[in-house]
């Protein structure tokens, strides 16, 4: 009898010490860009299988041996390792950016960089707004291996460029890629403010046609605009001024140098020392008499075509706030484009507005909205009777 009561003393004092060996720890884990709680990650005791998840609102809550570490991991985020030290323990995840376990946008989802068998380029906002352009379409000009970017002409309002990802697939076909804009076809990528957008990816190869069908035979662009992230009120506003000029503009001659030159031609071509193709009379006639454009003509119709300016300028302001509830972004921009040539300019206003509001821990709802106007002017090209 003695024998069996020592032996339950002895088999509760072991249970008591395992049991207070152990705590419950909680607490909640945040994203150190946003600010906002995190979804999904894994939290587990280093060296054990005792683990749990985040949930909705990033709270969790495990029961771990003191001076346990704890493990915490999830998709997107540097993984961290953290010893317990008390039961309340708030951890903030830094995002993981620009390595092989970077996240991108493929056709419906996401995807890891590093388990995608396709063929893709991906542009932050910082590799676009390294070059100021006036068109959306120039900035992927030498950053994207593979694909083919021209632009069409120097005329304002008409500068941007084509692009061509899987080469000329067809002679009398259109060779351009679908657009794709926050999941909506769009007729041009000059149609989004290069401010605004978040990333850029490029689906190079014939896997996207599984997705998009034969409209993305030349490819696919996907355009991801931003949206408010940080915590708070943040106002920015970038712009740029430059001044666009002729180039590859030969210098030219007078009209005496003109006639004296091309009597010398004449001379060396027939071997007569007299020969010549203008009078020296109407040579003369030049050097004494000033330019008058009816019958003393020495007209630099260079000079006087290209009498605009060239000047460009460029605003953008940006508002963004997040809360737990509202994320709201807005873009406006203003740009002004003169031409080289008189009655030439480009004038364009562009704006965006990405809200976000959560509805609770199921349901956000998300909106896009965008306006772009413009105005161009050209000198006529055509005939009027008169």
């Amino acid at each position: 009898m003695k024998k069996s009561l020592l032996s339950c003393v002895l088999l509760l004092f072991i249970i008591g010490s395992a049991v207070a060996q152990q705590m419950r720890v909680s607490g909640k884990v945040t994203s150190n860009s946003s600010g906002n709680a995190v979804e999904g990650i894994s939290v587990t005791v280093k060296g054990a299988k005792t683990g749990t998840a985040t949930s909705a609102t990033g709270d969790y809550i495990i029961s771990v041996n003191k001076g346990a570490t704890l493990l915490f991991s999830g998709l997107g985020f540097a993984s961290q390792e953290i010893k317990v030290t008390g039961p309340v323990l708030d951890v903030v995840l830094q995002v993981t950016v620009g390595d092989i376990g970077e996240v991108v946008v493929v056709g419906y989802g996401t995807q890891k960089k590093a388990s995608l068998t396709g063929s893709l380029v991906t542009l932050n906002n910082a590799a676009l707004n390294r070059r100021q352009v006036t068109s959306t379409s120039q900035t992927l000009q030498g950053l994207a291996p593979g694909v083919t970017v021209q632009q069409q002409s120097g005329r304002p309002g008409a500068d941007g460029a084509s692009i061509v990802i899987r080469g000329q697939g067809s002679i009398s076909g259109s060779n351009a890629p679908l657009i794709i804009v926050d999941g909506l076809a769009v007729g041009s990528l000059d149609q989004i403010d290069p401010n605004a957008i978040e990333s850029i990816t490029l689906l190079k190869d014939a896997a996207s046609t599984s997705i998009y069908g034969n409209r993305a035979s030349g490819g696919v662009v996907l355009v991801k605009t931003k949206r408010a992230s940080e915590k708070g009120l943040k106002l920015s506003y970038n712009s740029f001024v430059s001044k666009q000029s002729a180039t590859a503009i030969p210098d030219r001659v007078s009209a005496i140098d003109h006639m004296t030159l091309s009597n010398i031609a004449e001379q060396n071509r027939t071997g007569n020392p007299n020969a010549s193709v203008f009078p020296q009379v109407l040579i003369d006639r030049y050097k004494t008499t000033p330019a008058n454009n009816l019958d003393i003509i020495d007209t630099d119709w260079l000079k006087e075509v290209l009498t605009n300016n060239g000047m460009l300028q460029n605003h953008n302001v940006q508002l963004s706030t997040s809360t737990d509830k509202i994320n709201l972004f807005s873009s406006f921009t203003y740009m002004k484009q003169q031409g080289l040539i008189q009655n030439s300019s480009f004038e364009k206003y562009d704006v965006r507005l990405n809200p976000e509001f959560k509805v609770n821990s199921k349901l956000t709802l998300v909106g896009i909205f965008g306006y772009n106007t413009n105005t161009t002017i050209n000198p006529s090209t055509g005939l009027q009777n008169l």
